[in-house]
């Protein structure tokens, strides 16, 4: 397919004897020289080229090279013909019907390369920041009126927003906003859910909790806009030990939701590399398990107290993370040994124990109340542990993962390695991974 080009400022320099301009591209805002060649003299192929079918480049400037039609033609005009002679690569951002020979990677050392580096890290920076505009405009909005939407993936995660790739959320100001994205989403089985005041402080407060990165408002419409989360979001309320296990909870999310497209292919592939980051991340956790004294069984109750296995005390040491709101539960080295609780599933007559580990302690209240001791543990800690239990489930309350021994000894496998990226192969459709 020809790549289209338009050109925003009227022809500003022109030459006979070269037969070029200085514009300004539209697609991209670069600077650039643009050359019609109907001869084949000059940039064409001797023979092909002609006034039906002429030979077109487009070369990118500089600032500095692109303002010398104002203040040094002459100079221009050499400039002009050695690039057309030497066809630098790293200039061409368009052509058709042009020769292949002389190619050279660059006639100024990179200062083209650079200038458009800086060029477009400026107005990336800028689109950024326009777009963050729009969105804390709308959310405030939103909020002033105490209304909005946003999509969730059914099936998948309960009323959990959708995170996409880029770790954001879609959010809607407007309810028909929300229905025009999920009519045009083929991919994933989507539904609109509603907010309320409390609703939407909630939802922004759990962005940090799900370790959701950004927010998209009004996707697809022209006014929509897109902000960072710590660009706008307060933490409030939420406690330290929520954010403890931010990434592997964005990724369970993730893995979970992507197990739900509707292609079944995609579906694996994209859950296969979800899972490979979560084998990654998972392990460098401090998680929190409900536990008992030895003689305790039975008739356990909170203490108000929190019992730190040594690797977790020694994984805390090293990592220091901010656990705000701990400093009401004093650490305790206990005075008995400590046993972990089990949860217990009956399926087709078979009783099943599992290992509860949880990512926060309103996760584990979820599930025990008061029933039951605080214990922060390491993943060590759970590879010593889990082969006791038929299986280990994370959250059981909450968006809840089950891992079974086969799991646990996948992200044993994994956890050092590179990352690896699933990808399907055009040849024959099978898988493949890639590493990174």
């Amino acid at each position: 397919m020809k790549k289209q080009i338009k050109l925003t400022l009227k022809r500003v320099y022109f030459s006979d004897a070269l037969g070029y301009h200085l514009a300004v591209e539209e697609n991209t805002g670069l600077l650039v020289m643009e050359v019609v060649d109907t001869t084949g003299d000059i940039i064409g192929i001797p023979g092909q080229t002609s006034a039906e079918t002429p030979s077109k480049l487009l070369l990118g400037l500089t600032r500095e090279e692109f303002d010398m039609k104002d203040t040094n033609p002459e100079l221009l005009d050499s400039f002009a013909a050695m690039l057309m002679t030497a066809l630098p690569k790293d200039r061409v951002i368009f052509e058709t019907g042009v020769r292949l020979e002389p190619r050279e990677e660059t006639i100024d050392d990179g200062d083209y390369a650079k200038w458009q580096k800086e060029e477009f890290e400026k107005r990336r920076k800028a689109a950024i920041a326009a777009r963050a505009a729009k969105a804390k405009k709308l959310i405030g909005e939103m909020l002033e009126c105490g209304e909005g939407w946003y999509i969730s993936t059914k099936g998948a995660c309960g009323k959990i927003p959708t995170i996409d790739g880029s770790g954001a959320v879609q959010i809607f100001t407007k309810e028909e906003y929300a229905k025009n994205v999920i009519e045009k989403a083929s991919e994933v089985d989507l539904e609109i859910r509603h907010m309320d005041k409390n609703g939407i402080n909630t939802f922004f407060a759990d962005l940090f909790k799900y370790g959701i990165l950004g927010v998209k408002v009004d996707l697809l419409q022209e006014h929509s806009g897109e902000v960072a989360r710590d660009d706008f979001a307060k933490l409030g309320d939420i406690k330290g030990y929520q954010l403890l296990n931010s990434k592997t909870h964005s990724l369970m999310i993730r893995y979970l939701q992507a197990k739900r497209l509707c292609d079944e292919t995609k579906a694996k592939l994209s859950s296969a590399t979800l899972w490979n980051m979560f084998c990654k991340e998972f392990p460098k956790g401090l998680y929190f398990v409900p536990m008992c004294l030895e003689g305790e069984e039975g008739n356990v109750t909170d203490s108000g107290e929190i019992y730190f296995t040594e690797r977790a005390a020694k994984l805390m040491r090293e990592t220091k993370p901010a656990i705000v709101g701990l400093d009401k539960y004093k650490s305790a080295a206990g005075g008995g040994r400590m046993k972990f609780v089990a949860l217990k599933n009956s399926t087709a007559g078979e009783e099943r124990s599992f290992f509860p580990i949880f990512t926060d302690i309103v996760e584990l209240k979820a599930v025990f109340a008061n029933r039951a001791k605080l214990c922060m543990i390491a993943y060590e800690d759970i590879r010593e542990n889990y082969g006791k239990f038929f299986g280990v489930v994370v959250n059981p309350a909450g968006v809840n993962l089950t891992i079974t021994a086969a799991g646990m000894e996948n992200i044993e496998k994994e956890k050092d390695g590179p990352v690896k990226v699933y990808k399907q192969k055009e040849d024959d459709g099978s898988e493949e991974s890639q590493k990174e």
